[in-house]
């Protein structure tokens, strides 16, 4: 609970165990930072005839809730990947820690919203003004709309997604909020 960024640590016999499982979904609610540690890669290179590419995709499937995750491969007993480990936890803090610049946050959300508008809906279609960010640790995105009630959830997945992808945001949960005639919706909180 007190972490910045939480390392999943993952046995390469036992692939994300319903245990692993529980305890990555506690990271996600939580709005940690994350990263994935493989263990005792050495063993599965001897006796997988898998590449880590191909690894990779199979540790995402299993945790595709968290398929922005870096993953590393390690062998605490011989040591390997440690280093590597290390820098992509600090990496993932340090984009946690991140403001983006506003000009460019809004033209980036602005030209997402204008390529894929929001599903229209019985009640009335939803509309975005503007968008900013409020705080860091983890990255929070306060969206100005028409009615809140209205933003369903795959398109906050969506707007999350190009937050995430064009600024680089791997491995960090991101908070959107979304703010409209004095109601407020917060992802996570449905």
């Amino acid at each position: 609970d007190r972490s910045d960024v939480a390392v999943l640590v993952l046995d390469v016999t036992e692939l994300a165990t319903d245990q692993d499982l529980h305890i990555a979904g506690q990271v996600m609610e939580g709005f940690k930072g994350a990263v994935v540690a493989v263990n005792k890669w050495d063993l599965a290179e001897r006796a997988l005839t898998r590449d880590q590419r191909s690894f990779r995709r199979l540790v995402l499937s299993r945790l595709r809730f968290m398929a922005s995750t870096p993953v590393v491969f390690i062998s605490a007993l011989h040591g390997q990947g440690i280093d590597q480990l290390l820098r992509t936890v600090f990496e993932v803090h340090r984009k946690r820690m991140e403001w983006l610049p506003p000009g460019q946050l809004s033209r980036t959300v602005m030209a997402a919203i204008a390529k894929h508008l929001p599903p229209a809906q019985a009640t009335g279609s939803l509309r975005l003004y503007r968008v900013k960010q409020e705080a860091v640790g983890p990255p929070h995105f306060v969206f100005y709309c028409n009615n809140p009630e209205r933003v369903h959830f795959s398109y906050e997945r969506y707007l999350e997604n190009v937050i995430r992808d064009e600024f680089g945001f791997e491995g960090t949960h991101l908070k959107l909020e979304f703010r409209g005639k004095g109601k407020v919706h917060v992802i996570g909180e449905n």
